[in-house]
């Protein structure tokens, strides 16, 4: 048994050997072995044929109840097994599902953060599948560690969004904005996020006017505000129909194109290298159509549908610790246009094309809309069996037809506690800080009657805080 027998101080991590924990498994079709692992010690490695079925269970003692982060270091072979974990019973996700690069690196699976209570708990890790070409699976277990959040879950006294989000061991960001940086107010809010978003900056016509020749001036700004706050940063974007430059969408030369693409994405990643903890690789590349069909741009023209493996496939090979996502619109419950993207990457992990995770963007109305927090947590459940993580990626809450502040809360704190409640939704971004500064205060066709305004984000022209500011802060701290 894995005993944490002293009391963890927050951001203490403990790390155990899985050979040194007290373990059971599946009798049928698999086999544990212990052998010695790449963190010095030993691992656990199950293996077997069936496709699904097989698992492995540990057991450990937490000395004293409070908020957790999970965090298994494995590694799998080529036959790749597909690992889906639960906590006492409860699934987690099938979010263990990652080749390691060499036969002695760890790759990190994220479980989530966890309320524990002191005492026993278990941790099993299923197969849930493996690769289509192989007879059989192997996945080895190296190392558990746990990272105190926080001490009891109900005593986390955050009074910022950093900090709540902290206690439950996630990420609360916003969309950032280079030449805001030098107003006080902005820049004093936007310190109360820890995930930061290049709201303009990164994208294809502001990063490469003019082919080969780039300009990473705005781009640095952002990135050096977040990495000297403290903030992890998600890329955005690297490949999108929209803000390109004249010379791309001119482009009619397959091969031309293809290699424009790739060196676009290889400078890019390359010059953020260390600094970027995950890439909006391919944006918004299905359209609104019935039924849905990829979206016309010069990318579909002229490479058709194989762009978004070639994308992230170079994506990959630039930045290999980098996580890299899909990202789109009018995606977020269960529709047509979602069932695409579902398939769009059920087929890409099925082919072996690198993708990490699926960005929901979240542009939602405080009224009139019919979609629930529980149909984002079932398009939650349904991505994150095939082996990817879901982010909400740019979200926002207009006013416009009648919505009032307290609707507006109400649809933040839903969405953001959904959030929370799947191990697999890491990262909450709110696109934007202000109201005065929202990209929604230029669009014509929100459904605003005379006198209304869209007023979507957390802080209203002043800088003041909104109810919706209090619903996000609610629903991270539990309330």
């Amino acid at each position: 048994m894995g005993d944490w027998s002293e009391a963890l101080t927050v951001g203490q991590v403990v790390t155990h050997e899985a050979e040194a924990l007290t373990r059971t498994a599946s009798a049928t079709g698999s086999q544990v072995t212990s052998e010695a692992g790449a963190s010095g010690g030993r691992y656990v490695q199950l293996s077997g044929t069936p496709a699904t079925g097989a698992w492995v269970q540990f057991t450990l003692n937490v000395a004293e109840a409070g908020s957790y982060d999970l965090r298994l270091l494995y590694k799998s072979n080529t036959n790749r097994g597909i690992v889906q974990a639960s906590v006492d019973g409860a699934n987690q996700g099938s979010v263990c599902n990652q080749y390691a690069a060499t036969a002695t690196q760890q790759v990190a699976c994220s479980l989530g953060n966890k309320a524990l209570t002191a005492g026993n708990h278990t941790i099993r890790f299923t197969v849930t599948g493996k690769s289509a070409s192989s007879t059989g699976f192997m996945v080895v277990f190296d190392q558990l560690a746990l990272t105190a959040t926080s001490g009891d879950p109900s005593a986390c006294t955050a009074t910022t969004l950093k900090e709540a989000a902290a206690c439950k061991g996630r990420l609360i960001g916003t969309a950032l904005e280079a030449p805001r940086l030098g107003e006080t107010a902005y820049v004093n809010a936007a310190r109360e996020f820890n995930y930061a978003t290049p709201a303009n900056e990164m994208k294809w016509d502001t990063i490469e006017p003019n082919q080969n020749q780039f300009s990473y001036g705005p781009a640095d700004q952002v990135v050096n505000f977040a990495t000297s706050n403290g903030m992890k940063i998600k890329g955005h974007t690297l490949v999108w129909h929209s803000q390109l430059p004249n010379w791309v969408n001119n482009m009619t030369n397959a091969a031309s194109l293809r290699a424009a693409m790739t060196n676009h994405i290889t400078k890019v990643m390359q010059r953020y290298k260390g600094k970027v903890h995950a890439w909006d690789v391919v944006n918004e590349a299905w359209g609104d159509t019935s039924p849905p069909t990829l979206r016309e741009s010069v990318f579909k023209r002229v490479l058709g549908s194989s762009y978004i493996d070639d994308a992230f496939i170079a994506a990959r090979a630039a930045d290999p610790t980098a996580k890299l996502y899909y990202n789109d619109f009018a995606t977020d419950g269960l529709s047509a246009k979602s069932n695409s993207v579902y398939s769009m990457v059920q087929s890409m992990k099925s082919r072996g094309i690198p993708i990490d995770g699926v960005g929901i963007q979240m542009h939602w109305r405080s009224v009139g809309s019919t979609l629930t927090a529980a149909e984002v947590v079932s398009n939650i459940q349904r991505l994150a069996a095939l082996g990817v993580e879901v982010v909400i990626s740019e979200m926002d809450v207009q006013l416009c037809r009648g919505g009032t502040l307290t609707d507006q809360q109400a649809r933040y704190h839903d969405i953001v506690a959904a959030c929370l409640s799947q191990a697999t939704c890491p990262a909450v971004t709110i696109w934007g800080i202000t109201d005065k500064y929202s990209w929604l205060n230029s669009r014509t066709d929100l459904g605003c009657t005379a006198g209304e305004t869209p007023r979507p984000l957390l802080w209203d022209n002043n800088y003041g805080k909104k109810l919706a500011y209090t619903g996000v802060l609610d629903a991270l701290l539990g309330r």
